[in-house]
């Protein structure tokens, strides 16, 4: 049985991608663009959404699925990861 990699934090609610699909599909590159926007110019560079995908931040993983070539997820992923990471810091 192969060795879990470390520093990598499991996702915190494993969707499906069925799951992730039925929600309002994005790319990663547009959901950096969008946190930018909600972060009122604060730009989020496409490598650190990957890097939340990937590794996580505090031991909370942004939900994503692999069509094709490109990465995406959904809006309602952003908005619970983001929610997530928020019940931490209070």
């Amino acid at each position: 049985m192969p060795r879990p990699l470390k520093n990598h934090a499991e996702p915190s609610h494993k969707m499906s991608p069925a799951e992730l699909l039925a929600e309002s599909v994005m790319t990663i590159k547009q959901a950096a663009e969008e946190i930018a926007e909600a972060t009122k110019g604060k730009t989020v560079h496409v490598s650190t959404v990957h890097r939340w995908i990937f590794k996580g931040v505090r031991g909370h993983r942004l939900n994503a699925c692999r069509i094709g070539c490109s990465w995406v997820t959904s809006r309602e992923e952003v908005t619970r990861f983001i929610n997530r990471l928020s019940r931490i810091d209070a």
